[in-house]
């Protein structure tokens, strides 16, 4: 039986995105992983959601935090695992990822234009 290799499952993405900010500082790194990822272009009107371009889907900020640190897709705490000042400690690094997306969650939410989200209800 084959053995399970996180590594071999890597998206190209998420390699390129990890080499490009190996060594630049953690918390610009997770803006930039966010901004490449999501590509998000406009927040709900009347629910407290991001649209993003890219994925096609509105989404709130428990899915988004869920995305970012759970699927495979995505796994910023991977991504970001080789920046300057990121922890060395996994638990730790996961925690501080998910501040700071829930921080850039809100940052979006408050700079970016408003859109309806017309039939389509957001993500939690």
């Amino acid at each position: 039986m084959a053995s399970f290799n996180l590594a071999q499952r890597r998206t190209p993405r998420q390699l390129r995105l990890r080499e490009q900010l190996e060594g630049k500082d953690f918390k610009a790194s997770i803006a930039f992983a966010v901004k490449n990822l999501f590509r998000f272009t406009h927040r709900a009107s009347d629910v407290k959601a991001l649209w993003s371009d890219f994925h096609v889907v509105w989404l709130g900020r428990t899915t988004f935090v869920t995305w970012c640190l759970e699927d495979s897709e995505f796994d910023i705490p991977f991504i970001v695992a080789k920046t300057r000042n990121a922890p060395r400690d996994k638990a730790q690094l996961r925690e501080e990822v998910a501040a700071e997306v829930m921080a850039q969650f809100q940052i979006h939410l408050a700079a970016l234009p408003k859109k309806k989200t017309g039939n389509w209800l957001p993500l939690p």
